[in-house]
Order: structure tokens, then C-alpha cells, then sequence
């Protein structure tokens, strides 16, 4: 559901809030010129700055696609209009230790 990991991402936000991460660090998520979403999660300076996440794309067609990745302790993820869910659970399923 949707809510859900909206709600989830919310949440994992907050708890990394402590006064100076949100500042230097945090969330963005933008849209692209192609119809899609630019999502990025700086994990650095969370207890989840050592997680990895090697290049992961899957395109099944020119609006159905994701490209997500952790580098330098940022979750970055590209993907299509609908596929925003997708990259925030992927980045759940890595904190939470599932990847």
C-alpha cells in the first residue's frame, strides 16, 4: 500500500532527526524531465551509513523502470512516474536488513 511506505519513510526520517543530521543531511525527492521521480537518502550519520546497495535496474518499458543504488552513503534511486513506492521499500527492505 502506498500509505504505507509513505508513512514508513516519514517515520524513518524523524528518527534520524536529532538536531544537526536534517540540517547537514536528510531526503530529497524530484522529478525528472523524463516523467519519473529522483529520490535520494543520505545515510550518513544514521546508524545505517555502512549499509550497501549495489546498482540495481530493471526496465520493463519506457514509463515502467527503476535504477537504484547506494553510493558514498546515499540511497539513490530514479524510476518512473508510478515506481516511487517501489525505491522507498527497496530502501526499507536495506535498513531494515531484508537486502
Amino acid at each position: 500500500m502506498v500509505d504505507e511506505a509513505f508513512d514508513w519513510l516519514q517515520r524513518f526520517f524523524l528518527s534520524n532527526c536529532d538536531g544537526e543530521w536534517e540540517h547537514t543531511y536528510g531526503c530529497k525527492i524530484d522529478t525528472m524531465s523524463d516523467p519519473g521521480w529522483i529520490f535520494h537518502f543520505d545515510l550518513n550519520g544514521t546508524p545505517y551509513a555502512d549499509k550497501t546497495l549495489e546498482l540495481l535496474e530493471d526496465r520493463t518499458s519506457s514509463m515502467i523502470w527503476t535504477r537504484c543504488e547506494i553510493k558514498n552513503g546515499v540511497f539513490e534511486a530514479q524510476c518512473g512516474p508510478r515506481q516511487l513506492r517501489d525505491c522507498i521499500d527497496l530502501l526499507r527492505d536495506v535498513v531494515e536488513g531484508r537486502r
